[in-house]
């Protein structure tokens, strides 16, 4: 991603942003504009929400629902930027990377808060039947196909605990990520390689 159309035609430097949406042409000012509007109108949604919704919700809700009604507009503006400024493909990925995990684990809060805690949301589960299972991909490709496990409240723990463990993860591997590619043992800037993707 760090590599845009743009490259094609000045090799020397990074363009400007005029520059390159010139490199990119009439299909790159369309694109531009549309997610430009996009941004816009998800930044009017969201203000909106806060305005309406979020601002008469309980005060232990407020929080969590900004976090988790934001994500399509954080993901609306790194997209624009990622387009608009040549080499912010890494930049923006890495916010993204990082971002990420602080909604998977605000929306687990907040699916456990309006289920009234964790005790509230084990009952739901237990009288409900779900079952649980690990025979999905990728866990049945890992040998991980356990099938019909019980809902324990220490299991759920642990489920909660292993989103919260994500963006510990998500860092390591950022981290990885940019030893190795400044290594050159990885290349995120032609393409990425089968050791990136991997």
């Amino acid at each position: 991603m760090e590599d845009n159309c743009s490259m094609l035609t000045f090799s020397t430097r990074p363009p400007s942003v005029q520059q390159h949406l010139e490199a990119l042409g009439y299909y790159g000012w369309i694109a531009t504009i549309t997610f430009a509007v996009t941004t816009l109108i998800l930044v009017a949604l969201f203000i909106l929400n806060v305005a309406s919704f979020i601002r008469h919700s309980p005060p232990h809700r407020r929080l969590l629902l900004c976090w988790v009604t934001s994500f399509p507009l954080i993901i609306s503006f790194l997209a624009l930027m990622t387009l608009l400024i040549p080499r912010a493909g890494n930049l923006c990925d890495t916010v993204k990377q990082i971002f990420m995990p602080f909604i998977m684990m605000h929306f687990v809060d907040l699916t456990l808060n309006f289920k009234g805690g964790q005790s509230a949301a084990l009952e739901d589960l237990l009288q409900s039947n779900t079952p649980m299972t690990f025979c999905l991909p990728p866990c049945c490709c890992l040998g991980l196909c356990i099938r019909q496990l019980d809902y324990t409240k220490k299991r759920l723990r642990v489920f909660k605990s292993l989103v919260y463990q994500m963006p510990l993860v998500q860092l390591a591997i950022i981290v990885l990520i940019v030893l190795l590619t400044e290594a050159e043992v990885i290349r995120r800037d032609k393409g990425p390689d089968g050791v990136f993707i991997f």
